[in-house]
């Protein structure tokens, strides 16, 4: 069983997830996070444990500053959020939204993320969660 912290924005895409949390939830202990600054906190808390505290991040990339233009979230994602999930020491999994994917991707690449471009099947998502913890 996997302990996965699970970033989930709010407001119109706030459930835009819940199929596959709920998926994951069958086999996992998943920690669902809405708001912003608990989910830094996790993070930190990440980092404090060696990266022991969770097997793997998703991370929704219109978590912080979803409604933001496009072009500030890209530069956000590059900085203030690559950098604070970098530094939790966790592997990441990106859940892109349509608006960003690509411009994106080379970032979380860099960064050593794995991403996965929304709109996505289950199965693919939970595929790739496979192969990614057996890289671990």
């Amino acid at each position: 069983m996997l302990r996965i912290l699970f970033s989930q924005p709010e407001g119109e895409r706030q459930h835009v997830h819940d199929s596959l949390v709920e998926r994951l939830q069958q086999e996992h202990d998943v920690e669902y996070m809405m708001e912003g600054e608990g989910f830094l906190w996790e993070l930190m808390n990440c980092n404090f444990s060696g990266g022991k505290r969770y097997d793997l991040i998703l991370y929704d990339s219109g978590f912080l500053w979803g409604g933001a233009p496009k072009e500030k979230r890209v530069k956000l994602f590059a900085g203030f959020a690559a950098q604070n999930l970098q530094y939790a020491q966790t592997p990441v999994l990106v859940l892109a939204d349509e608006e960003i994917q690509e411009a994106i991707r080379p970032i979380a690449e860099k960064a050593g993320f794995q991403q996965v471009d929304c709109p996505y099947r289950i199965e693919r998502v939970v595929s790739k969660i496979e192969e990614m913890m057996k890289k671990k």
